[in-house]
């Protein structure tokens, strides 16, 4: 290993997880879950608009037909089965139809915790690879459904 973006990211997240959460435990007492949530969320999306800014950089494109690129790292060691929809130069849809990383939370005690700490991010990373891009979903594994649907479009400049 050269980097730690050697390390799968399903692994990085379980050891940030098993870091994270005796901290966002103790905090709770401290000062409330809303309030330790609400910080531990910005902490986590700003991280995320990074992580979207390092991909940009490092694979030199933006665009949504490129879109599933950014998200290789995501899917090292088999984490995520991708069911690509439709994609153009204006959008990408894309539901992921399993998710290794619920299964990891869930294992950890933390699956309350896993939409936060994963699912969360992935609005900011994609507005971090283009902040031209819009992001929705309304479904996720995490929360039970049966797919995380994905859709990411090029917002139109000409508004």
């Amino acid at each position: 290993m050269k980097t730690i973006n050697d390390v799968p990211l399903l692994l990085r997240r379980e050891i940030e997880a098993r870091m994270i959460k005796p901290f966002l435990e103790a905090f709770t007492k401290e000062v409330g879950k809303e309030r330790t949530y609400e910080i531990a969320e910005c902490v986590i999306e700003e991280l995320a608009r990074k992580a979207g800014e390092e991909s940009a950089q490092r694979l030199g494109d933006n665009g949504t037909k490129e879109l599933l690129e950014h998200i290789k790292p995501h899917q090292m060691v088999d984490a995520l089965d991708i069911n690509p929809i439709s994609q153009d130069e204006k959008h990408n849809r894309f539901d992921i139809v399993r998710c290794e990383y619920v299964e990891m939370y869930e294992r950890l005690g933390m699956r309350e915790m896993g939409g936060m700490l994963s699912c969360n991010r992935d609005e900011c990373f994609f507005r971090g690879v283009n902040p031209k891009f819009k992001f929705s979903r309304t479904k996720t594994l995490m929360n039970g459904d049966d797919c995380c649907n994905f859709l990411v479009e090029l917002e139109d400049s000409a508004k």
